[in-house]
């Protein structure tokens, strides 16, 4: 009987080291943490956490008085205790080592916040990839409540499976499933995920641009891609309005918008601060103008021809709409462009300067 007794006793002692759990301050009880290893006619056996890792197996009795909770302190019973779940149970050891439980929760309750990598509408589930930890099947059924978020201070309105998208941030709550899933009681569909981002424009694409960080600009193929649509809305430095025109590469923009699952935004609002213009590679007077060139006094009273194109920008103050017949014999130019081998220059940007022309060239003046 002594060595029984000592045997129980040491048992007992090993239960409270498994759970941590010195018994509520009553020797004649215990507790254990664990996970369920097999059902029994009466109970169950739970794998109880021991010291440096291990685990202790311990049968759990229960009779007509044990009381079964959920985690959210919803009741259960002991038919949804299933092999693999955890428990937390308390009560009275007996000589044998065994268990008679007072009260069992199981952990089965879950809740998480991630974003839906995709959907399964044959099986109403959908895959959701948490900021850590692995990825977890969601199953729905016509018990799980879904809602959609409207907005801030706005109560969500009740949804449905196929108003769920891929990319879409979401809160779950339900029950663990023995192989990792859940069974889903509450989704809330909180949208794509709001993001701000800020660089130079590297390129342009058929419906938007290419963002980049400054420690991005000179690595290849590097850069966000930023779609915009109809609803975006452009402005420039000053609040002034604009558009996707005005976007162009070496743009300074603050972009903001929603994260698609691609890594690309869905911009919905775009600010931008224009490339600053090239310098200058000629500034002088117009010699001589003809159907698409004209020619400029360049350094050392040379001449450089100035070739334009379709492509070609004229610029001259007071005027909106400037064009190749404003540059006239006598003005002063500035020419923004590229050198030709041949020393020529292909102008990008012509700005005509204010003045009148030579009085050689015009007697009247």
């Amino acid at each position: 009987m002594a060595r029984s007794s000592r045997a129980a006793c040491l048992l007992s002692a090993c239960l409270s080291l498994a759970l941590g759990c010195a018994g509520y301050g009553d020797p004649h009880h215990a507790g254990v943490h664990g996970v369920v290893a097999s059902l029994t006619s009466d109970g169950f056996v739970v794998n109880a956490s021991g010291e440096h890792h291990t685990t202790i197996p311990v049968t759990v009795h229960a009779d007509g008085n044990t009381q079964f909770f959920r985690n959210d302190r919803s009741a259960a019973s002991l038919l949804d205790v299933v092999a693999g779940i955890e428990v937390e149970v308390a009560g009275t050891p007996s000589s044998d080592g065994s268990l008679l439980a007072t009260r069992v929760v199981l952990d089965v309750v879950r809740r998480g916040e991630g974003t839906i990598a995709s959907l399964d509408p044959l099986s109403q589930s959908f895959t959701v990839h948490p900021k850590h930890g692995t990825d977890v099947t969601v199953f729905t059924s016509t018990q799980t409540q879904l809602f959609k978020s409207a907005g801030k201070g706005v109560p969500p309105a009740a949804a449905t499976f196929a108003d769920l998208e891929v990319g879409d941030g979401v809160a779950v709550a339900g029950t663990l499933n023995t192989d990792g899933s859940l069974a889903a009681t509450q989704v809330l569909d909180v949208g794509k995920p709001k993001v701000e981002a800020e660089g130079t424009v590297s390129s342009l694409t058929s419906d938007g641009f290419v963002l980049v960080k400054g420690d991005e600009e000179h690595a290849v193929g590097s850069g966000t891609t930023v779609h915009t649509d109809s609803s975006t809305q452009f402005v420039l430095e000053g609040n002034q309005p604009a558009t996707l025109a005005d976007v162009t590469v070496g743009s300074k923009v603050k972009v903001a918008g929603m994260l698609n699952p691609d890594g690309s935004i869905q911009a919905a609002g775009v600010r931008v601060k224009p490339a600053k213009p090239a310098k200058p590679v000629l500034k002088g007077k117009v010699q001589a103008v003809g159907a698409s060139s004209f020619t400029v006094e360049g350094p050392h009273h040379s001449s450089v021809t100035v070739n334009v194109t379709s492509a070609t920008t004229f610029r001259v103050p007071g005027h909106a709409a400037a064009q190749l017949s404003d540059v006239v014999v006598g003005r002063h130019v500035e020419v923004r462009g590229s050198v030709n081998p041949d020393g020529s220059v292909t102008a990008e940007d012509v700005t005509v300067q204010g003045g009148h022309p030579d009085h050689s060239e015009h007697p009247g003046h």
